[in-house]
């Protein structure tokens, strides 16, 4: 696309050579278990190339709070940017002291952004 954007990949392919392309991201994890001790985390990487080339590409999404990400990448034409979900779960196990087990289900990640300008 003229944009650079793949929308069925997500990858980013940049269309020209550009010192300080303006780089967004951000998510939040459902959160339906508010009032309880239950909570989870979700790491997000923008990949370079393919590779993590610093720590400012990396985004904690904590439960309750909006994960936010800028960065400016610098590019050559034809370099590719993408978002890595890296620890991520869907579900957690909490044991009880009897040997109880409680299921709690449904910290997706959702309204994943990636925006780049």
């Amino acid at each position: 696309s003229s944009t650079g954007l793949n929308l069925q990949t997500g990858i980013f392919t940049a269309p020209i050579k550009k010192n300080g392309y303006l780089v967004t991201l951000t998510a939040q994890l459902a959160n339906s278990y508010t009032g309880t001790k239950v909570f989870s985390y979700a790491q997000l990487f923008i990949l370079k190339n393919g590779n993590l080339e610093s720590l400012q590409n990396y985004l904690l999404v904590e439960m309750g709070k909006v994960g936010d990400l800028r960065v400016e990448v610098n590019m050559d034409k034809g370099d590719t940017l993408q978002v890595f979900v890296g620890h991520h779960v869907e579900s957690k196990n909490i044991y009880g002291g009897s040997g109880t087990i409680q299921r709690y289900d449904g910290f997706n990640l959702e309204s994943v952004r990636f925006c780049i300008f």
